[in-house]
């Protein structure tokens, strides 16, 4: 066995422990220094018409590496050494390289936009791209950013005073419903049975998808149809941008639908080399508008009692024994003494409301995607009222060359409405309840004032289920040639469940049942040609357009069943009873085609020629 001692004497660890401090104190020094070579930046991106620049990457130069992201508001943080060159890049944007300074803590960036084409620079004036110096129709566009924020059920409210002669009024009070829209003034003087203006909404086209607001005006006020506008199923965050059409050139590119003009709804794209997901949401309160004023429990006694003692003049007998006859006046313990009721209080509240907001997108030139997930719950301030939006959107498009592009496009949305006993124009019993006194008890399911109470028992759901889908593809097969083909379906279901309970109707139980079902289909092929030959530019296409529409809705009102549990379906008074299809059966076609032709020479003189013809089923087969 080899035994081997190992000893350190003082001197030795002397030394090590030298040694050691020696590299600790580098290593400090080296710390420092580079710390003080470190330079943190905070700035904020801005695009040349003072706009906010979301999603812009900053780049560092040297290694090419991603370092931040500007948010919502276009502001990014980031630590670099000093004499770093960064690069901000955006789709829409020219690169913006800067070197960091040791004076740059604080930096405003302000970008070109790109030179190509980009949606800011863009107008989608029907089936064609125009730049803004180009385009010769009347429009107006408003981006996305004006609409958000804002606690509406109807994105299409927050256009009123956004774009001149676009008049949209919210007739109905009524969760969920949709507002009156008026282009350019009213063009029908027609009453529905209702009392109202029969509408003369413009076309909408949602994503390629042609979405008519008025083929159902009729179930959407006091009538028995669901009531739900379609657009308030589309969440404010995901629209990018709306544009209205305003003249007759919306009716040559869109037909005869497009009389009362067009407003283009584009839902986001993605337009991130990486992956983002965005949350928004919001919390906001509703409290009722002032209510009539009211006195209640001793005050109104005293009233009471004095405008009895002022009435007899006389003498004060006749007054006494009507007092001391009156047991709710004069006696304690009667129950009604000490009563104190506010009726209005048992329609209205105070409520909160909340919605939120997912976004995941990302994509380049070549590919990009989009998905928003959306929850919106609105509770009125009338009892037992609201309305609850789910939404699920899907965008791609795919370019693998300049030459071929997909697009494709998928929106899902239901929407659920309470009424409670209210219509869009009118609350059943507020008007009642502001006169009863406030010395009786509070309502229940057996007093004289159920109405009070009627929000709560009466049944009445709404609920609706659209499905928005296209596909967009294009090929240049040669130069300048181009053939497209757009293929958009729609469909969209809406059911009414209404049922008012015995002791709300004089005994006699009140059942309703209505439920209606929309398809559309709409498909467009276009061939088209462009050049440009020096300071000239020629365009023309011509395109064929195929739209079917059928809808079909059906009803059935139940009176007298058993009981309240009971809501049809068995032991109900036959004699009141009826129900079948509505008489608003319906299929049409559209058949139209068109063309168009335009000139410009060095964006200065511009000239459009555009031209449709339509025919349609309504008629007849020639």
């Amino acid at each position: 066995m080899m035994r081997t001692n190992i000893q350190i004497t003082k001197q030795h660890a002397m030394g090590v422990l030298k040694y050691l401090t020696g590299i600790i104190v580098f290593l400090l020094i080296s710390l420092i220094m580079n710390a003080q070579n470190n330079i943190s930046v905070s700035g904020v991106v801005i695009g040349p018409n003072g706009e906010l620049v979301q999603g812009a990457f900053i780049t560092n130069k040297a290694n090419n590496v991603h370092i931040a992201v500007t948010d919502d508001k276009g502001e990014f943080r980031i630590n670099v050494p000093i004499g770093t060159v960064i690069e901000i890049t955006h789709l829409q944007y020219e690169p913006y390289t800067k070197k960091i300074a040791a004076g740059d803590a604080v930096l405003n960036v302000v970008v070109k936009e790109s030179k190509g084409k980009t949606e800011q620079d863009v107008l989608v004036q029907g089936f064609r791209g125009r730049s803004k110096e180009t385009q010769t129709g009347s429009s107006a566009i408003v981006k996305g950013e004006a609409l958000q924020n804002v606690p509406v059920n109807n994105a299409v409210s927050l256009l009123q005073g956004k774009v001149a002669g676009l008049n949209i009024q919210n007739n109905m009070s009524g969760p969920g419903a949709g507002p009156t829209v008026t282009l350019n003034g009213s063009s029908s003087i027609s009453i529905t049975s209702d009392g109202f203006l029969s509408p003369t909404s413009p076309l909408f086209i949602i994503d390629g998808v042609p979405v008519d607001m008025n083929t159902k005006y009729e179930y959407g006020f006091e009538s028995g149809g669901a009531g739900i506008n379609p657009l308030s199923l589309i969440p404010p965050e995901d629209i990018d941008q709306v544009e209205v059409l305003r003249d007759a050139a919306a009716t040559s590119l869109y037909g005869s639908r497009a009389a009362y003009g067009v407003i283009l709804v584009t839902t986001k794209r993605g337009q991130s080399k990486l992956p983002i997901v965005q949350y928004s949401g919001n919390i906001f309160f509703k409290t009722p508008p002032r209510m009539r004023a009211t006195i209640g429990g001793a005050a109104e006694r005293r009233a009471r009692i004095d405008a009895i003692l002022n009435y007899d003049t006389a003498s004060h007998e006749v007054s006494k024994t009507l007092i001391n006859n009156s047991s709710f006046l004069s006696d304690s313990l009667n129950p009604y003494y000490n009563n104190s009721t506010n009726w209005q209080d048992f329609v209205v509240e105070p409520t909160l409301s909340h919605n939120h907001n997912i976004q995941v997108y990302g994509g380049t030139r070549n590919f990009n995607y989009k998905t928003n997930v959306n929850y919106y719950d609105d509770k009125n301030i009338v009892r037992n009222t609201g309305f609850k939006r789910y939404g699920l959107s899907m965008n791609a498009t795919y370019m693998p060359v300049d030459q071929f592009k997909i697009t494709m496009a998928i929106n899902g949305q239901f929407g659920s409405t309470q009424t409670g006993s209210s219509t869009g124009a009118t609350i059943g019993g507020l008007a009642g309840l502001s006169n009863l006194s406030s010395l009786l008890p509070k309502p229940s399911k057996y007093s004289d004032q159920a109405a009070a109470i009627a929000n709560g028992y009466i049944k009445s759901e709404n609920t609706s289920k659209n499905l928005l889908s296209s596909l967009d593809i294009s090929y240049e097969f040669l130069t300048g040639f181009r053939v497209s083909n757009l293929f958009a379906y729609s469909t969209s279901s809406g059911v009414k469940d209404f049922f008012t309970p015995a002791f709300l109707r004089g005994g006699s139980t009140f059942g309703y049942i209505y439920n209606d079902r929309d398809n559309n289909l709409n498909n467009r092929t276009q061939l088209g040609y462009s050049t440009v030959r020096g300071p000239h530019t020629f365009n023309i296409y011509g395109f064929n357009e195929i739209n079917s529409y059928s809808t079909k809705a059906e009803a059935v009102q139940i009176v007298q069943t058993p009981n309240d549990q009971i809501e049809g379906g068995y032991g109900y008074n036959a004699n009141l009873t009826k129900g079948g299809t509505l008489n608003n059966l319906k299929e049409e076609r559209i058949h139209g085609f068109g063309g168009f032709g335009g000139y410009n020479y060095d964006r200065r003189y511009i000239l459009d020629f555009s031209y449709r013809v339509d025919r349609t089923s309504l008629n007849g087969p020639n």
